[in-house]
């Protein structure tokens, strides 16, 4: 969605709008979540109706009834909060002019069209924060980690992963919390690591069954693993780790999802768009918007491990 204002040509508010969608696209990520387009431009809320178990058939001895319970499926509703992230763009009224063919503000704003476009990633893992770099306020907009369903005791006793193998045991037990028929129906699952994590399995002591355990993982859930065991992307990031509890470095987390629209997606109402623009004593002041959230729809398609310690 682009919107335009009146100071500039369109094509810086183009320019803008689809720089921070690139950004999104090439570096955020939760780009690989699912997308659901809401409903109305800006809404606050969105509605996922929730269909329940499904009664259809029945039993008969002999012959066939003339009657009997009506086929249903009984339903309900859910609504998710969308969160808001904003950008303001302040822009002397002396360079308007500057602006032209070969002169972009998009280039010009470049690093902080890049911020906004990731905070909105982060958003979508830790919920909505007023400062996503000093979190004081929280706005409550969800987030894949509060509503993720939590794995203990990954190597069958604890979170202790520093035995070789353990990860891949881990991830193994991580997989099987979702039930069959879901991963089976589903496409390729998309594991997350933090950093610290991907470094001890990549380090050169780390053997298990004759080769790196990051490739023994990468053998038997991507290359060779049965449907309902593939894992699709391996994604590494710091954005799992849990503010205040974890420390980076020391403690690690992994977080498994099934990409299915039923289970998980990212809801946008509003892509990242021009919200106002106005002339105010020497500046061109803009006001640049995101609302949407990380929904969970079913808490199993989002498995997410406790702390993990490797001491």
């Amino acid at each position: 969605m682009v919107t335009y204002g009146t100071v500039f040509e369109d094509r810086q508010y183009i320019a803008i709008a689809r720089r921070a969608a690139k950004y999104f696209e090439e570096e955020a990520k939760s780009y690989d979540i699912p997308l659901i387009i809401a409903d109305g431009p800006d809404d606050l809320y969105y509605r996922h109706t929730l269909f329940l178990e499904t009664k259809a058939t029945q039993g008969i001895a002999d012959k066939w009834s003339p009657q009997g319970e009506k086929a249903w499926t009984p339903h309900g509703y859910t609504d998710f909060y969308l969160g808001g992230k904003e950008m303001h763009l302040h822009i002397p009224k002396g360079t308007i002019n500057h602006y032209n063919d070969r002169n972009l503000l998009a280039d010009k704003h470049d690093a902080a069209i890049k911020k906004f476009a990731l905070d909105v990633d982060l958003m979508n893992f830790i919920g909505n924060y007023r400062d996503q770099d000093d979190r004081d306020t929280y706005f409550d907009a969800g987030g894949l980690l509060n509503q993720a369903t939590s794995v203990i005791d990954l190597n069958g006793t604890d979170s202790n992963l520093a035995t070789k193998g353990y990860v891949w045991k881990g991830i193994k037990k991580m997989i099987k919390a979702v039930p069959f028929r879901k991963r089976e129906s589903s496409p390729p699952m998309l594991l997350y690591m933090s950093e610290n994590l991907v470094a001890n399995l990549t380090a050169p002591d780390r053997i298990y069954q004759d080769m790196l355990e990051m490739d023994f993982i990468k053998k038997t859930f991507i290359t060779e693993g049965l449907k309902s065991l593939k894992i699709g992307k391996i994604i590494v990031t710091n954005h799992i780790l849990v503010d205040g509890t974890d420390t980076e470095g020391t403690h690690d987390r992994i977080m498994l999802v099934v990409p299915a629209k039923e289970g998980v997606a990212r809801v946008v109402s509003r892509g990242f768009s021009l919200l106002d623009e106005e002339k105010i004593m020497f500046n061109v002041h803009q006001a640049w918007g995101h609302r949407g959230a990380c929904c969970v729809f079913d808490a199993e398609f989002v498995q997410f491990s406790e702390q993990i310690v490797w001491t």
